[in-house]
């Protein structure tokens, strides 16, 4: 599996590295899972994340699941594998990279926890660890960074939940 490295705005960067921002959401990329697109379309339906095998001895062990919801929101045991988050390394780490410096180079995070959501169930506390202070302003900033895409804020995309810290911290606390 090749990891690729996230493009995150300026303002995110910031965030970053003064520890304003511990936590990161990407969208998933629907075409290049094809289990998934052989069989439906994720943003016509319903689905609600549903965790992640934890089976070591199964094949799809650290892969993540989705649920279809019925017309009246109600889970209806119909699963999906989206598979495993394709920005982690090893299990543990991830780079990031800001979007407008092509030579910049990537931030390196250790990698505390991933999960799937979508964008628009973002809680309060969750747009605080994206380092936002409003709700506006965390519109705006991916509003910007989708713009032309499929992974509008209108669209509301499954996106990967990742939460990190910077990766020399991590390394200093072990010490």
């Amino acid at each position: 599996m090749s990891h690729s490295t996230p493009m995150l705005t300026k303002a995110e960067i910031r965030n970053i590295l003064s520890r304003q921002k511990i936590q990161v959401r990407i969208p998933v990329d629907y075409q290049s899972l094809e289990k998934i697109q052989e069989h439906i379309d994720l943003s016509r339906t319903k689905w609600i994340a549903d965790g992640r095998c934890a089976d070591k001895d199964d094949e799809e062990y650290d892969c993540y699941y989705i649920e279809r919801l019925d017309g009246e929101e109600n889970p209806t045991e119909h699963y999906i594998c989206i598979g495993k988050c394709p920005f982690i390394k090893d299990g543990q780490s991830m780079t990031v990279r800001e979007m407008t410096v092509v030579l910049q180079e990537p931030i390196a995070l250790r990698v505390l926890s991933v999960g799937l959501d979508y964008l628009q169930n973002l809680s309060v506390q969750a747009m605080n660890l994206e380092g936002f202070h409003t709700m506006n302003s965390f519109v705006c900033n991916w509003s910007a960074k989708y713009a032309g895409t499929q992974y509008t804020w209108q669209n509301n995309p499954l996106c990967w939940i990742v939460n990190f810290t910077l990766a020399q911290e991590a390394s200093e606390a072990n010490e």
